[in-house]
């Protein structure tokens, strides 16, 4: 039987336009979250419950920590660090570090969500990019990876929807797991840490296939993800009002957070000291995210953020790193 947990309060009632990407940082027991629309980094002290938020000059679709000390993340155009700017309190400075789309893709498109494997590497993807051909076909979402060293930049898989939700699991970083979102999909590959090439693509979850996208939620699809310590998939549904964590081997449904007041529910992470903490973010139904003709009224949640304690039951798992650059 599935289990359900019902979450009807906020943590923050902050009504982003596209609340996204959280990660935490322990050394601080802060969570840095991101509002994608509204150009905004958010950083919530989970400690002393102060939110604290600085602005930025174009959408920055994900974060990562770096090894060094601060945030970096892929903006609009490329992968990037997120500085403090001189005399501008409350500002943070977009400074690429490569742009590889091409000027088609980077017209109609951006980059999404993004992690790190255990080297480093920073691997991210990019929306669809509807309308972007030159006869006005769409432009398949983009994969690409920012290595360590001298390795460079380079295209790992094209041909995507909406590039999403990332991880690698096992210690030696034998499997990676990655979300099509268009397609209601986490894909599951075979990853070779020496060189960050991956192969044996297999699809690992399916949405559709598991009732997902049933009525009353027919265009619930994958968003954002996290693995908890026993290698459980628990992944964002967007239009569906939960979280789910998905059975180890990906074909069933262990457990389902409903949000009842959030339509679009966006990314789920463990945090706190204890690592048991679910901070959740969702967004806002506007024509930015495609959901105009959905009111407030019936959704008053939309675009806050939710914590949830699960006292040591679940916790999460290592399936993310710093990025090295």
């Amino acid at each position: 039987m599935v289990r359900t947990i019902t979450l009807t309060e906020p943590l923050l009632k902050l009504g982003l336009n596209l609340g996204e990407g959280p990660v935490y940082e322990a050394a601080s027991d802060t969570v840095h979250f991101l509002d994608i629309n509204g150009k905004k980094v958010l950083h919530y002290s989970l400690a002393t419950g102060e939110l604290t938020t600085d602005e930025v000059d174009e959408p920055v679709g994900c974060l990562v920590l770096r090894e060094k000390g601060g945030l970096a993340g892929a903006a609009k155009q490329g992968f990037c660090t997120l500085d403090p700017t001189p005399g501008r309190p409350g500002h943070l400075t977009i400074n690429y570090l490569s742009k590889p789309l091409s000027k088609e893709l980077q017209a109609v498109s951006r980059f999404n969500d993004g992690a790190c494997d255990p080297l480093g590497r920073f691997f991210c993807g990019t929306l669809l990019g509807k309308g972007g051909g030159k006869d006005g076909e769409d432009l398949g979402g983009e994969l690409w990876c920012l290595g360590v060293g001298e390795e460079g930049t380079w295209l790992v898989e094209g041909g995507w929807t909406d590039c999403n939700g990332m991880a690698w699991w096992e210690e030696d970083g034998k499997w990676t797991y990655f979300t099509d979102s268009g397609r209601d999909k986490i894909h599951a590959y075979d990853y070779d840490l020496s060189t960050g090439k991956v192969s044996n693509k297999r699809v690992h979850i399916d949405g559709a296939a598991l009732g997902l996208r049933d009525d009353p939620f027919p265009r619930s699809t994958h968003d954002g993800l996290c693995v908890d310590s026993e290698g459980c998939i628990w992944s964002a549904r967007w239009n569906g009002e939960v979280v789910v964590r998905y059975t180890r081997d990906g074909k069933g449904i262990a457990t389902v957070i409903q949000i009842p007041g959030a339509y679009k529910v966006t990314m789920p992470i463990f945090c706190g000291k204890d690592n048991s903490h679910m901070f959740i973010t969702t967004a806002s139904n506007t024509t930015d995210n495609g959901e105009a003709e959905l009111k407030l009224e019936k959704y008053p949640h939309q675009g806050d953020v939710f914590l949830y304690d699960w006292k040591g039951e679940f916790t999460g798992g290592v399936y993310r790193w710093p990025f090295k650059g």
